[in-house]
């Protein structure tokens, strides 16, 4: 139910109360969609779909960008080296805000 997480409609609902609504309709998505229509934004997906998913673009990104150096020699080199990319893009907002320019993705900025 990750498209439920935030809602841009008011009322909003938070996190902890969208995971307590779940729970409370037993996780049938479509009675919870139903009851809280105006308050859910719902995007629709096929199954498998990675391009419509803008962590997607990250986890691209984050993946170049560790393998562009040499190969690591242990999984704490390998660890290092992907907080060192993430630590970077934290501080390169536009670079990951240009993650919702593209074409397949616009729906979510």
């Amino acid at each position: 139910m990750q498209f439920l997480w935030t809602t841009s409609k008011p009322p909003y609902i938070n996190a902890y109360e969208l995971m307590t609504l779940a729970r409370s309709y037993a996780c049938t998505t479509p009675l919870l969609l139903a009851a809280h229509r105006e308050q859910i934004d719902v995007f629709y997906w096929p199954p498998y779909s990675p391009q419509l998913n803008p962590v997607e673009y990250l986890n691209n990104d984050v993946k170049q960008q560790v393998h562009d150096k040499p190969p690591t020699m242990s999984l704490h080199q390998l660890k290092q080296r992907a907080v060192s990319v993430l630590m970077r893009l934290q501080k390169l907002p536009q670079r990951v805000s240009n993650y919702f320019q593209h074409p397949d993705i616009v729906y979510a900025a």
